[in-house]
């Protein structure tokens, strides 16, 4: 949270993954996540896979939940599930985007309109495409039939979701930060990224003014 908020000023900072009175913090580089999943299915252990995708599916949709304003039903004990907080954010991204366009609908943009269409039907993609592996995911993290899964089985579904989280970050390679609403609070005027090379307006312009 600390490193999306910008709050840390440095390279530097570190995740973690969980933190216990015995043993303290657990580090967690997002960078090897990825690389520490396929590490699990070099060996076939699916099982470990399976519960390592989904926290950090859990952490990162939270995340995304957060910098997006998407709305999730409160709960007192913080304890959000990812089946809560993925559609959420999804739902959130999507809907931004159709507000976006009317947007630039009213001030007679037509070329940002084809952009934000472009990139809205790109994520619709990625997103339905997830939808389809959420079984099988949750089949594999709460023991049901994670035996039955072999590493050809599961590394496709890995590939999804990390398809899926490109969705949500800057066009630009070079950044890939993930996007957010600005402000943080009242009126959504903007999507964009933090190197601001992705910005998309969100605000609609007078019924009486004439298009710029």
């Amino acid at each position: 949270h600390m490193r999306t908020e910008q709050l840390t000023g440095t390279k530097s900072s570190i995740q973690f993954r969980n933190w216990t009175v015995e043993h303290g913090p657990t580090q967690w580089d997002e960078r090897d996540v990825w690389t520490e999943i396929d590490d699990y299915l070099k060996i076939n252990d699916v099982r470990a896979a399976a519960g390592l995708l989904r926290h950090y599916l859990e952490y990162i949709s939270a995340e995304l939940c957060h910098r997006l304003r998407a709305p999730v039903e409160f709960r007192g004990d913080a304890q959000y599930q990812l089946g809560e907080l993925l559609p959420a954010a999804i739902s959130r991204l999507r809907k931004l985007y159709g507000k976006a366009k009317d947007a630039e609908n009213s001030w007679g943009h037509k070329d940002q309109v084809e952009y934000i269409a472009a990139r809205e039907a790109t994520f619709a993609i990625l997103a339905d495409a997830s939808k389809a592996e959420q079984c099988q995911l949750n089949a594999a993290v709460h023991y049901n039939s994670w035996v039955d899964l072999g590493k050809g089985d599961f590394e496709p579904l890995v590939k999804t979701f990390r398809n899926l989280l490109t969705g949500f970050t800057c066009s630009d390679p070079n950044c890939s930060e993930y996007l957010r609403v600005s402000p943080d609070r009242q009126t959504s005027e903007c999507l964009r990224c933090e190197c601001g090379k992705t910005n998309i307006n969100l605000l609609k312009g007078s019924p009486h003014a004439p298009p710029s």
